[in-house]
């Protein structure tokens, strides 16, 4: 056969098998043939290429190559392959046909075969099964190998950063262990020999020495219930209701006594807010600089000591207000903050007991990151189509269980720096949920901050709602 009448078969064979490639819906089947100078290439909607030298186009190429790319087909359309490519080898002429060359006359015989073999079919069949698990388990293989390449580089950088870590730590470590070791060689933790106060002053005996300790101011009234006690060495052990490690300022006699025979509670902060900020922000979003009223309430308010409260921004290490009484509410002057990525704000109340105990209570505002989920009928989001999904929420993980309605493709997208995620499982069945690869974009959100986002979605349209835990 010449070469021109070649082509003109082998073109024949390729719009006939390009004609029912079209609606082919399964991932790794065959979506589109082309032909590229003596090559035919074969895409599937994986996008993964084969080509075949159509200089050898033989029988074999036809059932063994071609019809084993077209994974997953069923019966029928092995069938409708088959009968197409018998129908374009007959648009030839019987003077075409009689020139053959014996590997084209074994084409046509094994076409006839397979006609009229259900056997043979069947067998053809079983073939492109077990070629497309093949090809299945070559494709987790490889996946398998790239995650462990990014596991092995995640964990070489983790590990290195734990051994900087460790040395850090053992020299915090070695330090601490000579302060307690100075502490225990210290005069302070001496056995106390006696006590006793002279001439308004405390003297401590340890260890067969005598020290000055402490001292006693007295008012001009000269009454003992106001003489005031200073002693800048904690104490060692608890003693009455004076913890181990206080020290003493001006402290008033009778509250000294009482602390000793009775013992006294500190004062705690019930509550602490800061009106009209939220408890949660997402990134880019701003706390307006401008003035807020800071509200709180307290137990045991007068172990305080006067206009100890004070009011801090912690995270600029910024003081809002200080040296103030028990009001329980001050307007304080905000600066304006925002966070690009997951972080908190954290501000303070805190003062001083009578006892010079700190006390304090946190106010926490967290910013994070809006997780966008729903359903959709398409099988590619655009920006604009990824922030109209049914449903979003702020969080820093994406991790948990996300409700989705009846219909269309289920989505779940994710800013990328939470990471890729395995498992999607029905809630309802236990059972993995089969979704496509992400797909990668980048959106800007409502405070005008460009993030890369994940999406997943279910690699069908689904008819049913589901409950999808993702881990």
């Amino acid at each position: 056969m010449s070469d021109i009448s070649n082509q003109a078969v082998q073109w024949a064979i390729l719009r006939q098998v390009d004609n029912i490639l079209g609606n082919v819906t399964i991932k790794d089947a065959i979506i589109s043939v082309t032909r590229v100078d003596d090559k035919l290439i074969f895409t599937n909607q994986a996008k993964e290429t084969y080509s075949f030298d159509l200089q050898n186009l033989d029988i074999e190429t036809i059932t063994s190559e071609v019809i084993k790319e077209c994974k997953d087909y069923s019966a029928e359309q092995v069938k409708q392959l088959r009968e197409l490519l018998t129908e374009s080898l007959g648009l030839t002429s019987k003077d075409l046909l009689s020139n053959m060359s014996s590997i084209e006359q074994s084409l046509l015989k094994r076409l006839s075969s397979l006609d009229g073999s259900k056997d043979s079919l069947n067998k053809d069949i079983a073939s492109i099964k077990k070629s497309f698990e093949q090809y299945y388990n070559k494709s987790q293989i490889n996946n398998l190998i790239a995650d462990t390449k990014n596991s092995l580089t995640k964990a070489d950088e983790n590990l290195r950063q734990e051994i900087v870590d460790l040395k850090k730590t053992d020299a915090e470590m070695l330090q601490s262990v000579k302060d307690i070791t100075n502490l225990f060689d210290s005069d302070e933790f001496s056995f106390v020999q006696d006590a006793y106060v002279k001439n308004n002053t405390l003297f401590v005996k340890k260890n067969g020495e005598t020290k000055q300790r402490g001292s006693f101011k007295g008012s001009s009234s000269g009454g003992g219930g106001s003489e005031l006690y200073t002693n800048p060495n904690p104490t060692p052990v608890l003693l009455g209701g004076i913890p181990a490690g206080s020290t003493f300022l001006n402290v008033p006699q009778n509250m000294m006594w009482s602390m000793l025979l009775y013992g006294t509670k500190l004062p705690v902060f019930n509550s602490f807010v800061i009106t009209g900020l939220k408890s949660v922000y997402e990134v880019g979003e701003k706390i307006v600089a401008g003035s807020y009223n800071a509200l709180w309430t307290m137990s045991d308010p007068q172990m305080l000591q006067d206009k100890s409260i004070e009011i801090d921004y912690t995270n600029d290490s910024l003081v809002l207000a200080s040296g103030l009484d028990n009001t329980g509410s001050q307007e304080v002057s905000l600066p304006e903050i925002t966070f690009s990525y997951v972080e908190s704000a954290i501000f303070k109340i805190k003062a001083i007991s009578t006892s010079l105990q700190n006390v304090n209570k946190l106010l926490i505002i967290n910013y994070m990151y809006k997780i966008y989920y729903g359903e959709s009928p398409l099988d590619i989001l655009t920006t604009q189509a990824l922030k109209g999904l049914r449903a979003s929420k702020l969080d820093e993980n994406v991790d948990g269980m996300y409700l989705t309605e009846a219909g269309n493709y289920k989505y779940i997208c994710y800013p990328k720096i939470l990471g890729l995620r395995d498992d999607f499982i029905d809630e309802s069945t236990d059972l993995e949920i089969v979704m496509a690869e992400p797909q990668l974009l980048k959106i800007t959100n409502d405070f005008g901050l460009e993030i890369d986002y994940y999406c997943y979605r279910t690699f069908n349209k689904l008819g049913s709602s589901l409950n999808i835990i993702v881990r």
